[in-house]
């Protein structure tokens, strides 16, 4: 390929990149920290630069350029792999489809052709500028209205096999783009036979590629389905639950109204008061967890502990923070505390009866809202370092979302998991909320 000036890495390269990934991340509804974006198109353009002095064919320098933009949002700006993909490839073909239209119409506008233009440093800087402008307008209008084209496929369980497909789809969209980029940039109109050979190849292009967008949205939407349906099975589970626990408390209820009643009957009033502590022990508790300011998270920890108690599990709730002004929505944080105390419940249900007891604690700090889960038992590092990795779990059989859904809720908000287990201080999970937007 031809060199480029290092001047233009800053004046051309760099904002083109900037634009291609903040157009990516509106069009999946994903907003990583400004600094972590700037970082990554900055470090794009650089590689840019230096794969120009490879000896490749003009417009090649794509198949690179871009597989480095993803993995810097997968490492830096904690997107999963598959979404950093789909973002990378959605921004680079809506800037291309943008210079395809924009730099012929310069041109003609100019009276200057491309060739020109790209051999004079002042208007290989002036050329991009009207496309620029509309790029991010569009971000704008994208990121203002929310208009967000692939978001309901961003599904509580990031798995790549999902996306599999239709990044291949995607990829040989990029590559068809690239044949028509260079067929109309660098190929001479009079190597073909007529002008109308060459539209008619654009065109064709410009098909595929639609079509190509239109089966990856459509196999996403398939996969979204069948994801949705397994979070509405486990929230489905947690209703049963409930429902179940409301009609043994209501048993328990009638059964302990019994039993105040008979002591009342029989004289021993004196037996009637430290009955009557224990059971306001239990109701204290739930009035303090209806306390939260997430309805959803309230209703879930009575659910989980009537579902302790069932198994002879002590469920252990300190409550210090509402969570009022925490930024998650609702059912992510239920579905995040509820993955974490199915995980401490599992733990400990097979040990002594003693040592079945599972934590729970929420509260704040100056920068964090915490919400950490402590329950007996040591987990080997072995163990703790596959935690997290897609469908890993020490339990037989299809384990559902998990703990790799934990993460990844957790971390798309900017926050962070933390594990450590120890053979005599047990298992802690802390689940870290920034209480600052982009912290």
């Amino acid at each position: 390929m031809e060199p480029m000036p290092l001047y233009m890495v800053f004046l051309q390269s760099f904002p083109e990149t900037l634009i291609l990934i903040y157009l990516g991340l509106a069009l999946t509804g994903t907003e990583p920290p400004d600094r972590k974006v700037i970082l990554i198109a900055l470090t794009g353009a650089l590689l840019s630069y230096f794969v120009r002095y490879f000896p490749i064919p003009p417009g090649s320098n794509v198949f690179i350029q871009l597989p480095v933009i993803a993995i810097l949002l997968f490492l830096i700006g904690r997107l999963p792999l598959s979404l950093a993909l789909v973002s990378t490839i959605l921004g680079f073909l809506c800037v291309s489809s943008a210079e395809m239209l924009f730099i012929p119409l310069v041109a003609d506008i100019s009276g200057i052709s491309i060739q020109e233009a790209l051999a004079a440093p002042p208007w290989r800087v002036l050329f991009p500028v009207p496309e620029f402008i509309f790029l991010i307008l569009l971000i704008v209008y994208l990121r203002h209205n929310r208009v967000r084209v692939f978001n309901r496929f961003n599904v509580d369980m990031p798995d790549l096999r999902i996306y599999a497909q239709p990044l291949v789809i995607l990829s040989l969209a990029v590559g068809l783009v690239v044949l028509g980029f260079y067929c109309r940039f660098y190929i001479n109109p009079e190597t073909f036979r007529s002008n109308s050979i060459l539209a008619v190849l654009l065109a064709v292009i410009l098909v595929a590629v639609l079509l190509s967008l239109a089966l990856s949205w459509k196999m996403l939407s398939m996969a979204s389905k069948d994801k949705l349906m397994e979070l509405q099975q486990f929230h489905i589970s947690n209703l049963q639950e409930m429902t179940q626990i409301i009609k043994a408390q209501r048993h328990d209820f009638i059964n302990h109204l019994q039993v105040i009643y008979g002591l009342a009957r029989q004289g021993y009033t004196d037996q009637i008061k430290p009955y009557m502590n224990t059971l306001y022990k239990d109701v204290q508790v739930a009035s303090d967890v209806l306390q939260l300011a997430v309805p959803e998270l309230s209703a879930l920890l009575l659910v989980k502990a009537g579902v302790a108690a069932g198994r002879n599990i002590s469920l252990e709730i300190d409550q210090q923070s509402d969570l009022a002004a925490l930024n998650v929505p609702s059912m992510e944080i239920a579905t995040v505390v509820g993955n974490l105390l199915n995980n401490a419940m599992e733990a400990v249900e097979n040990l002594n009866p003693d040592l079945r007891t599972v934590k729970l604690k929420i509260y704040e700090k100056p920068e964090f809202y915490i919400i950490q889960t402590q329950n007996p038992g040591y987990m080997p590092p072995e163990i703790k370092n596959k935690l997290f990795e897609l469908g890993f779990s020490t339990k037989p059989g299809d384990r559902g979302i998990g703990l790799a859904s934990v993460k990844y809720q957790v971390e798309k908000h900017n926050g962070m998991v933390l594990v450590s287990s120890h053979p005599e201080n047990g298992t802690r999970f802390t689940v870290c909320y920034p209480r600052r937007r982009g912290a």
